[in-house]
């Protein structure tokens, strides 16, 4: 299992982690441990505290849609996007950003240093055959 489990990345949603409850960080430690990598997805549409990331240590966070939604087109979304990433970046974590559609959102998230982006830009959902 753990050739197979480097290879994927599970995804927790950040608006389940106030629910989630206090054993949610040993289980995540165990998936680690066997070789998963974690990420936390939809993150920071809401006002977000890196604090509460830290006892989970995800390899990657991904940003939530609205935030990176217009990215290229507002400034004060750029500043708040720079910010979040600069400080998950001190953190040691990986960030993407969700729901790139257009060519300006995709320059605008490499310019404030965002490491991976995925949406509809780079291709559509398609069944599997």
């Amino acid at each position: 299992l753990s050739g197979t489990a480097r290879s994927v990345v599970l995804e927790v949603s950040g608006r389940t982690l106030p629910a989630a409850g206090d054993g949610l960080a040993e289980r995540l430690r165990e998936l680690r441990r066997i070789g998963f990598r974690i990420a936390i997805d939809d993150w920071g549409s809401e006002e977000p505290a890196l604090g509460t990331l830290t006892p989970l240590a995800p390899a990657v966070v991904k940003l939530d849609i609205p935030l990176v939604r217009g990215l290229d087109g507002d400034r004060a979304r750029r500043e708040r996007v720079g910010r979040l990433t600069a400080a998950l970046h001190d953190a040691g974590i990986e960030v993407a950003a969700e729901g790139i559609e257009t060519v300006g959102e995709r320059h605008a998230a490499v310019d404030l240093g965002v490491d991976l982006l995925q949406g509809f830009l780079f291709g559509r959902p398609k069944p599997v055959s």
